[in-house]
């Protein structure tokens, strides 16, 4: 190419070794060639007048084959999403699809949606609204009103009619004789006023339904441009998800919606989605004929309160919306191994520690997953190799399993004794048990470094709530707002030179807790080793679920078990 966009920027190069395999985008140590390519972004972003943080990258990329002796290195930078409400940023790649134009299609569609959205306020506050609310009202309290007096009238007359009754009983039981023209004539006034209460609701009822009817019919129309609202709004994502002509080194075009289809697990396509740094570099590249040499994503300016990024950190791809992307894009490349790899191979088998007729412990070794996980399409570059789980081990062996055999669960990366419940009803109490904190656990962990909170003392309790970082799961973060409460203590055994042994006692058991709570700043700020989600890959991840006790669910007996620790 003789003349590039004003996206394409040169890339000085010192003679770094170019990486033989496209940025694995997932799990990644930023090439070089990228520090110093983010380092110029970094430098332009402090331009940009930033009012919030924000997700950038860098893709650096070559005019051929990247070992040519021809090859010359440029490299491309996006940001996630909007800047200010727009995407005209000419420093930065231009955005697969803008929808942010005007006169486009996307906006006036958008226009007519928002007025739609406009008239529903209004008519919910409207003063029309208002005066059928206030005249229904009225009617009804002069219908209570009126229903009042009629059965105060009733009340004082039951009152006076069963004074009148009593003294005839005592005249009639003095002279041996009723006098039933009398009865008759209390019966008559007790139905007469009874009649009156039913008047006094009847008299209001007609008016109340009129005014009742013309609410709900106001109230019909505001619901039925609601429903066309959304209908509206649904037609035009759908739209703008078919316009995302999605391209990969193959020269080969998807639309979003069919990479959808193809390559992700979820039916539904998250908003947003296509508009995240990586997809941006890609096309971007591909669009210009330029070849993709590496690639890394960082956060830059103020830090989220979820705590989820950090201000110069970088981080790979996320999950939700671009994995399933990424899969079709990076297809024709040759990508760098997964550095975590390695975890998905399984060594070893499962071994029973103890069973009886109700239930089984079990030592699960890492790289088995508790469940079967999520199936990746057969054609994705990204996709990992089959793992066997824990549950369907566990209907192989005891085929009389009723239903899910798992208590509770370990991530794939842990190792350690885990609870198969051969019967439903046995499942059903040991979740229980859980719930309630019957169960004891321990955990056996080695800690990538040494926490300053754990020194001078043996023991600490860290209560720190988690939950889901949706858009990248598993991920999870610390959510003193929202999240669902995570309880650890932890207690000191030692130091093994760089790191530190712990033991782990789970008073909760929220997802990647442990974990978390070890990683995280507001915990002991030390991951543990080998945590490639909050830490740095390693040959296998350090924490092995080493001891349970618990009462048996069926027999009342106190139970006690063991896994020797692998590490």
């Amino acid at each position: 190419m003789t003349t590039m966009p004003s996206y394409v920027h040169p890339l000085p190069h010192d003679g770094e070794p170019l990486p033989e395999a496209f940025t694995y985008p997932f799990r990644y140590e930023p090439h070089p060639l990228c520090l110093r390519a983010a380092a110029i972004v970094q430098a332009q972003a402090g331009k940009l007048g930033l009012t919030e943080g924000k997700m950038f990258g860098v893709l650096v990329v070559s005019t051929a084959a990247p070992h040519a002796a021809t090859s010359t290195l440029y490299f491309l930078a996006a940001y996630s999403g909007q800047i200010d409400g727009s995407f005209a940023h000419p420093w930065f790649v231009p955005p697969i699809v803008d929808y942010l134009q005007a006169d486009s299609h996307f906006q006036r569609v958008q226009r007519q949606i928002e007025a739609l959205g406009e008239e529903v306020t209004r008519r919910r506050h409207s003063d029309e609204r208002r005066h059928m609310e206030q005249r229904l009202a009225e009617l009804m309290q002069q219908r209570d009103a009126a229903v009042a007096r009629a059965k105060a009238v009733y009340a004082e007359g039951k009152a006076q009619r069963d004074a009148l009754r009593r003294q005839r009983v005592e005249a009639d039981s003095r002279h041996h004789h009723t006098d039933s023209a009398a009865t008759d004539a209390l019966i008559r006034d007790s139905q007469r006023q009874k009649a009156d209460i039913r008047r006094a609701r009847q008299q209001y009822a007609d008016e109340i339904a009129v005014a009742m009817a013309e609410l709900a019919s106001y109230d019909s129309g505001t619901e039925a441009l609601m429903t066309e609202r959304h209908t509206m709004s649904d037609a035009l994502q759908q739209w703008l998800f078919r316009q995302f002509s999605l391209m990969n080194a193959r020269g080969q075009r998807r639309s979003l919606v069919e990479v959808w289809a193809e390559m992700a697990t979820t039916r539904e396509i998250p908003s947003g989605t296509g508009e995240c740094c990586a997809p941006k570099l890609l096309q971007a590249a591909y669009r210009c004929g330029l070849q993709p040499v590496a690639m890394a994503e960082f956060w830059w300016g103020t830090e989220p309160k979820d705590g989820t990024r950090s201000h110069g950190r970088y981080y790979p791809a996320c999950n939700r919306k671009c994995r399933p992307i990424l899969a079709h894009m990076l297809q024709g490349l040759t990508l760098q191994a997964d550095p975590a790899a390695h975890y998905d191979r399984v060594c070893s088998p499962l071994r029973v520690v103890w069973e009886d007729e109700w239930m089984a412990i079990i030592d699960k070794p890492a790289g088995w997953l508790s469940v079967a996980g999520v199936a990746e399409a057969e054609t994705s570059p990204l996709r990992k190799p089959l793992c066997p789980n824990v549950e369907a081990e566990a209907h192989r062996r005891w085929p009389a399993i009723e239903g899910c055999a798992l208590a509770h669960r370990l991530d794939q990366d842990t190792s350690g004794l885990l609870i198969v419940a051969k019967r439903h009803d046995v499942r059903r109490r040991l979740t229980m048990m859980f719930e309630q904190r019957q169960v004891a656990k321990t955990y056996m962990a080695l800690l990538d470094g040494h926490p300053q909170r754990l020194e001078g003392r043996r023991t600490l309790t860290v209560s720190l709530p988690l939950s889901a970082v949706w858009n990248d799961l598993p991920r999870q973060r610390i959510d003193a707002e929202h999240g669902a409460e995570a309880i650890t203590q932890v207690e000191l055994l030692g130091y093994e030179g760089t790191m530190t042994r712990v033991a782990l006692h789970p008073l909760t058991g929220r997802t990647h807790q442990l974990r978390l709570h070890c990683a995280a700043d507001e915990g002991l700020a030390t991951p543990i080793v080998g945590d490639r989600l909050y830490g740095r890959v390693d040959k296998r991840m350090c924490l092995h679920a080493m001891e349970l006790r618990f009462t048996h669910p069926m027999t009342g007996e106190e139970l006690h078990f063991c896994a020797e620790c692998p590490f």
